[in-house]
């Protein structure tokens, strides 16, 4: 075992350095980056040399909000575009531009429908 892992650490690692087409800075950097992978002993440092270090945040979101946030309570179907209407169930309609027709929306909760709570089939509310 110790003999295989002595010829691993000396086989040969072939880089191209320099390609057709292919900028020369960057092919060469790319180069001493693959064989700084495959274990040569390489002065990275060099690289930066009059350059500047950058302080980076260690999480990506960590100084800034990428959320949305909650929009104000309060806001009536009116606020959104829709037409508030005294229906029981339906809380508002907004009316379809091509067809004419009409869309009706609201929320269905045992809260605000407790007649909901006497149509519970294996733990989950069914509307009938």
């Amino acid at each position: 075992m110790g003999q295989e892992s002595a010829d691993a650490a000396t086989d040969p690692v072939f880089v191209p350095f320099l390609r057709t087409g292919a900028p020369e800075a960057g092919t060469a950097v790319t180069a001493l980056g693959r064989l700084f992978a495959a274990g040569v002993p390489a002065d990275l440092a060099v690289l930066a040399a009059g350059g500047r270090r950058v302080e980076l945040p260690t999480y990506a979101f960590q100084r800034d909000w990428y959320w949305l946030r909650p929009a104000d309570g309060g806001r009536g179907a009116a606020d959104l575009g829709l037409t508030p209407t005294s229906h029981p169930v339906l809380a508002a309609f907004v009316a379809l531009p091509e067809t004419g027709g009409v869309v009706g929306t609201g929320v269905l909760s045992v809260r605000t429908q407790p007649w909901l709570a006497d149509h519970v089939v294996s733990g989950t509310v069914l509307v009938p």
